[in-house]
C-alpha cells in the first residue's frame, strides 16, 4: 500500500516548551511518533522527576507516560499508579480525569470509567473540553451497551443512555460538530429511541442535506433515515431497519431487526458481518499491540483473520450453490455486499490492515489541456483499522489514503474536521484573533529568510496565503446563503468539495494524464510529476490559495520529489511577478518578492502557473 499522505488529526501530543537537562516533551512526543517507545518513556519518566519542570510539565509527561505503559505494554496497573501521581501535582485536574476515564474504560472498569468522565465534564470549563468529556462519556456508554439486546435494557442502562446523550445534545447547538462525536450520538440514540437527535447527529456526521447525499452510496438509506427518524421513539420498522443497515451501522441494525424478530437473509449476513468486524477489530488492534512490543505474529494474525473470513463467509447467505473461499472473494464479495474495502499489505515495513466502508464512490471525467481521462475516488468511512502506525500515533497523525492506478481511497476520518477546525478559527473571535496574531509574527520573519533564499519556505507567507484561502470561500458562502444558521454547514461543504477537486480531481488526475502520455522510456520522474501536478493545482483551482500547503509548507525545498517541485514552482513564481510588476497592484520591486505573492489575484495565480507549464504552453 502506498499512502498518499499522513494528517495531523489534531494536537494531542504535547506543547512547544523545553525543560531542563535537555528533555523536552516535543522530543519524547516526537520519540514515540518515531515508534522509540522506550526512548519517550525514559524522557517522560526524566521530566516526570525534574524538579526543575513545571508542574504542568510533569503531570503531561506522567499522562504521557500512563498511555505509552496501558497502550503499548499492557499495564493498566502501571498506569493507573502513573495517573494517580499526575491526579497529586493537579495542574490541570480536567485532563487528569480525562485520561483515567480512557484508560479504566480500557482496562474494561466501566462504571470507575463513567465516575472519571463525569467529573471530567464537571471540570470542563470551555467548549472543546465540554465535547471532550462528553465525548469520553459517550465512549465508556456504548463499551457497555453495543451488544446489549434492546429489549433486556434496564432502567440502570438507560439511566446511562441519558447521561451520555444529555452531556453530547448540547454539542448539537452548532451543528455540524465532531465527526465521532457526530457518529457516536447516533449509534446512542438509536438505543435511547430518540429519532429526532438521531437524525441531527447524522446530518451532523454526513455533512451533506438531503440533497447532498444524492449519488452517493447512502442516498437511498438517508432518503428512509430522514422519514423514520423524525417519529421514531424506540419503536422501529423493517424499513428502518434497512436503513441502518444500508447506512453502515450494521450493529444498530442488527438490534432494531431483534426488536422486530425481522429474519432473513439480508440480517442474517448482516449479523454475520457485524460478528466478523467486531472480531477482526479486536484481533488487529491485538496484533498491533504485540507488534509495538516487538513481538513478530504477522503469520498467526493472518491465520486468524483468514479463519475470521471463513467463517463469515460460511455464514452469509448466497443465491445459489456456496462458492468456494478465497481471500479474493471473500473481499470482493464485502465490497459488493456492505462497501466494504479490505487491504492487508505491508505499509512502511509493517504488515498491516487497512479496512472502511464506502461513504463515497465517484467517477469523474479530468479533461486538461486537450487530454481527458476518467478517475474513480473513494472515501471510506467506518474504518476497523487504519493500519499500524495509525493505531500507533493514536489521532495525532493517521494514514490518509492510498492510491492504485484506476483508484483513489482516500480515509474521510483523516480529513473531515479539517474544515471544522477551519469554521472555527475563521468565527471565533478569540480563536481567529490567535490565528492573526500568529501569522503577523511569522511574517515578521519573512524578509530575514527571504535573504537567505528567496525561494525557500517562508512561514508567513504560507499561513497569510492560505488564510486568505479560507476567508474568500467564506466570503464567497456568506454572500450566497446570507449569515444564517445554515453557514456554517454550506462552509463546510463547500470547503470539502473544494480540497476534493483541488487535491484529487485536479492533482491525482494530471498525476493520470501524465503517465498515461509519458509510459516506458519517456516515464516521468517523480519531481517533474509533482511539479506538473502542483502546477494543474493553480492553474485549474477555482480557489488558488485555498489549502496552498502543497507548494508553500515546511516541505518547500526539501530535498525529496516535492520539496524540489515546490521549490521550482516558486523559483518560476517569483520571476513572473518582477516579469508583470506592472500589472500587480501594490508590488514594489526592491522588496523580497515572495511575501508580496499575497496581492496576486486568483487569475494572476493561473496565469503565473501556466507559465511554467509545459501542457499550457504547448496549447497556447
Amino acid at each position: 500500500m502506498r499512502g498518499i499522505g499522513y494528517f495531523a488529526l489534531a494536537a494531542l501530543l504535547g506543547f512547544n516548551v523545553d525543560v531542563a537537562a535537555g528533555h523536552s516533551l516535543d522530543g519524547a512526543n516526537e520519540a514515540y511518533l518515531s515508534f522509540d517507545f522506550d526512548g519517550a518513556s525514559n524522557t517522560f519518566d526524566a521530566i516526570s522527576a525534574d524538579t526543575a519542570a513545571t508542574p504542568a510539565d510533569r503531570e503531561e509527561a506522567l499522562r504521557r507516560l500512563a498511555l505509552i505503559t496501558w497502550r503499548i505494554r499492557g499495564d493498566f496497573s502501571g498506569a493507573r499508579r502513573l495517573l494517580d501521581r499526575a491526579a497529586a501535582i493537579g495542574a490541570d485536574p480536567f485532563q487528569n480525569a480525562l485520561a483515567r476515564s480512557r484508560e479504566l474504560r480500557e482496562a474494561g472498569k466501566l462504571a470507575a470509567a463513567r465516575e472519571a468522565g463525569q467529573r471530567a465534564l464537571q471540570l470542563a470549563n470551555s467548549a472543546e473540553s465540554r465535547e471532550g468529556a462528553a465525548l469520553e462519556l459517550g465512549r465508556t456508554a456504548l463499551r457497555h451497551l453495543a451488544a446489549t439486546p434492546l429489549a433486556q435494557l434496564t432502567a440502570a442502562d438507560r439511566a446511562e443512555l441519558r447521561l451520555a446523550l444529555d452531556a453530547l445534545r448540547p454539542v448539537f447547538a452548532d451543528s455540524p460538530t465532531i465527526a465521532e462525536i457526530a457518529s457516536l450520538t447516533f449509534k446512542l440514540a438509536i438505543r435511547a429511541g430518540d429519532g429526532p437527535l438521531a437524525l441531527t447527529a447524522w446530518r451532523s456526521f454526513v455533512r451533506r442535506d438531503s440533497a447532498g447525499m444524492n449519488g452517493t452510496p447512502l442516498a437511498d438509506a438517508d432518503r428512509i433515515l430522514a422519514q423514520c427518524l423524525p417519529a421514531y421513539s424506540g419503536k422501529t420498522s423493517a424499513e428502518l431497519v434497512h436503513a441502518l443497515i444500508a447506512a453502515r451501522f450494521f450493529e444498530e441494525g442488527v438490534l432494531l431487526a431483534d426488536l422486530l424478530h425481522l429474519r432473513g437473509a439480508e440480517i442474517a449476513d448482516a449479523r454475520a458481518y457485524q460478528r466478523f468486524l467486531r472480531a477482526v477489530q479486536a484481533s488487529t488492534d491485538r496484533y498491533y499491540q504485540h507488534t509495538a512490543q516487538g513481538r513478530n505474529e504477522e503469520s498467526a494474525w493472518q491465520r486468524e483473520l483468514e479463519a475470521l473470513a471463513r467463517a463469515a463467509w460460511k455464514a452469509f447467505a448466497f443465491d445459489d450453490a456456496r462458492p468456494a473461499f478465497s481471500n479474493d472473494a471473500f473481499f470482493a464479495e464485502i465490497a459488493r455486499r456492505f462497501g466494504a474495502v479490505m487491504n492487508i499489505g505491508q505499509t512502511s515495513g509493517h504488515l498491516d490492515l487497512h479496512m472502511g466502508h464506502a461513504f463515497i464512490d465517484r467517477t469523474e471525467r479530468i479533461a486538461q489541456f486537450g487530454r481527458s481521462a476518467e478517475l474513480r475516488f473513494v472515501a471510506l468511512d467506518w474504518m476497523v483499522s487504519d493500519g499500524y502506525e495509525s493505531w500507533v500515533w493514536d489521532g495525532a497523525q493517521a494514514h490518509g489514503g492510498w492510491n492504485r492506478p484506476d483508484v483513489i481511497y482516500q480515509v474521510r476520518p483523516a480529513y473531515s474536521d479539517g474544515p471544522l477546525r477551519r469554521w472555527r478559527a475563521l468565527t471565533d473571535p478569540a480563536e481567529r484573533g490567535k490565528r492573526e496574531a500568529r501569522i503577523a509574527a511569522a511574517e515578521a520573519d519573512d524578509a530575514a529568510l527571504a535573504a537567505k533564499d528567496p525561494a525557500g519556505y517562508l512561514p508567513g507567507v504560507a499561513l497569510r496565503l492560505g488564510w486568505l484561502g479560507l476567508n474568500q470561500l467564506l466570503d464567497a458562502q456568506r454572500a450566497r446563503y446570507g449569515d444564517g444558521a445554515e453557514l456554517k454547514a454550506h462552509f463546510i461543504a463547500a470547503y470539502e468539495e473544494s480540497v476534493l477537486r483541488t487535491s484529487i480531481f485536479i492533482h491525482e488526475g494530471r498525476h493520470v494524464l501524465d503517465k498515461r502520455e509519458f509510459s516506458g522510456a519517456r516515464e516521468l520522474q517523480s519531481e517533474e510529476l509533482e511539479f506538473r501536478a502542483k502546477l494543474s493545482e493553480l492553474e485549474f483551482a477555482e480557489n488558488p490559495r485555498l489549502e496552498i500547503s502543497s507548494v508553500f509548507s515546511e516541505l518547500l525545498g526539501a530535498d525529496t520529489p516535492h520539496g524540489r517541485a515546490a521549490h521550482r514552482i516558486v523559483q518560476g513564481m517569483l520571476a513572473w511577478a518582477v516579469a508583470h510588476a506592472a500589472q500587480i497592484k501594490g508590488l514594489d520591486t526592491s522588496r523580497a518578492i515572495q511575501p508580496q505573492l499575497v496581492l496576486l489575484s486568483d487569475e494572476q495565480w493561473h496565469q503565473a502557473a501556466a507559465a511554467l507549464d509545459p501542457w499550457a504552453n504547448e496549447v497556447h
